[in-house]
C-alpha cells in the first residue's frame, strides 16, 4: 500500500543525531543537577566565582533554549549544546546557528524587561551564553576558542597565537553575520 505525498513528509528531525544530542543534553543536565543536590558551586571554567546553581530548566523558550541553569547570584547560565560541532562563517552550521541563538538571546534581555527573569539586560559579572560541545567537537572549538575569548577578556587583552586568533576571526565574523540578519540596529565591536 502507497501513501499519498501528505504522508509521507515529515515533521522535524529524528534518528541517531537527535537521540545522540538529547543524551548530551541529559548529561549536561545532571552536572548542573548534582551541583543543585550537593550545593556546589558552579563549575570554575564559567568565571562566576562562587555561584551555585538554584534551578535548571531544558527546552526552554529562551533563544538559547537547551538548558537554562539560574544561579544564586540571580544570573542566568544559558546553554546550547552540540554533540559535535565545528568553527564556521556558515550561519547555517551547528556553530552558526549557535551563534546566532546567542545573538537574539542578547538582543531579547537587552531590550527584556525581567517578566521570564532571564529576559533582563546581561551583565557580564553574573550571566553566560554557553556553547557546549561534546569532545567529538574539533580542538579549535573545545580549545582554541575559549582560550581566545579568556585572552580576550582579559583586562589589558593578551596575544592570541595564530590557531587562537583564527578561531577567534570566525567567531567574530559569525556574530557580525548573526547581527545583521537579527536585526537593522548598527554594531558595535564593544558588543
Amino acid at each position: 500500500m502507497t501513501q499519498g505525498p501528505e504522508k509521507q513528509s515529515r515533521v522535524g528531525g529524528g534518528g541517531a543525531a537527535t537521540s545522540a544530542g538529547v543524551v548530551f543534553q541529559q548529561r549536561l543536565g545532571s552536572i548542573f543537577a548534582s551541583q543543585i543536590l550537593s550545593n556546589d558551586k558552579l563549575d570554575s571554567v564559567l568565571d562566576l566565582g562562587d555561584a551555585k546553581p538554584n534551578w535548571i530548566r531544558f527546552e526552554t523558550e529562551a533563544p538559547v533554549d537547551d538548558i537554562l541553569v539560574a544561579t544564586d547570584l540571580g544570573g542566568f547560565v544559558a546553554i546550547q549544546a552540540k554533540t559535535t560541532a565545528s568553527l564556521s562563517k556558515n550561519l547555517d552550521s551547528a556553530f552558526g546557528k549557535s551563534i546566532s541563538q546567542f545573538v537574539k538571546h542578547w538582543l531579547v534581555c537587552k531590550d527584556g524587561n525581567g517578566s521570564k527573569q532571564w529576559n533582563r539586560p546581561l551583565s557580564s559579572e553574573i550571566d553566560r551564553l554557553v556553547i557546549a560541545v561534546s569532545p567529538q567537537s574539533s580542538s579549535k572549538i573545545r580549545i582554541d576558542l575559549p582560550n581566545a575569548l579568556r585572552l580576550k577578556t582579559q583586562p589589558g587583552g593578551g596575544e592570541l597565537n595564530e590557531t587562537q586568533t583564527q578561531a577567534f576571526d570566525v567567531f567574530s565574523e559569525c556574530v557580525k553575520s548573526a547581527w545583521v540578519a537579527s536585526t537593522t540596529e548598527p554594531f558595535s565591536d564593544s558588543i
